[in-house]
């Protein structure tokens, strides 16, 4: 199917309770993937497939860390977008599970919003402002967004890895308890 990002590009906005229901898909499948040992690092629109029968599917698992020997986890060294790096990933330091939360709540925000949170002249200085200021909250950016999903986007969204949700499926839980559903089930 299409990819999100094109999605993104069309001229009408994703109905919020949508991107929740895409945002709980992908953080199912992030889930899976935690379990088994991989962090994404690389989670962005571009890389979420929309399926006609409404499933999503995480694609390009090609700069995934498969555990802790793995080369492109070198402290200093910077792998994936620019646009949805967590903190940690701009700093070079190590990546773990709740690096691809950050990352899907960037991709949350961009679909509540129509933009993503942080836009700068360069990709390194749309990388550094997460760590020198925070975002607008989605409701600033877009009044019609459900406090509920401002709060779970913010959240996934956290400075500090420890304030963010502390897995893919807690993270699932809340979009789900919020009202969001995933069009797979």
């Amino acid at each position: 199917g299409p990819t999100l990002r094109g999605r993104l590009d069309a001229p009408e906005p994703l109905d919020p309770w949508q991107a929740a229901g895409v945002a709980a898909q992908v953080a199912d499948a992030l889930d899976a993937a935690h379990r088994a040992g991989l962090v994404h690092r690389d989670v962005k629109p571009a890389n979420v497939r929309l399926a006609g029968d409404g499933r999503v599917k995480v694609a390009d698992f090609g700069i995934a860390e498969a555990g802790a020997d793995a080369d492109l986890t070198q402290p200093g060294l910077t792998v994936g977008t620019a646009k949805y790096l967590a903190p940690e990933q701009v700093r070079g330091d190590a990546v773990d599970a709740r690096t691809d939360i950050y990352s899907l709540g960037v991709v949350l925000y961009e679909m509540l919003c129509g933009r993503p949170p942080f836009q700068g002249d360069t990709d390194a200085a749309t990388a550094l402002m997460r760590l020198q200021r925070d975002p607008l909250l989605p409701r600033q950016v877009r009044p019609g967004v459900p406090r509920a999903l401002e709060e779970i986007t913010c959240r996934a969204m956290a400075r500090e890895p420890a304030d963010r949700y502390q897995t893919a499926a807690d993270l699932r839980a809340a979009l789900l308890a919020a009202g969001a559903r995933a069009d797979d089930e």
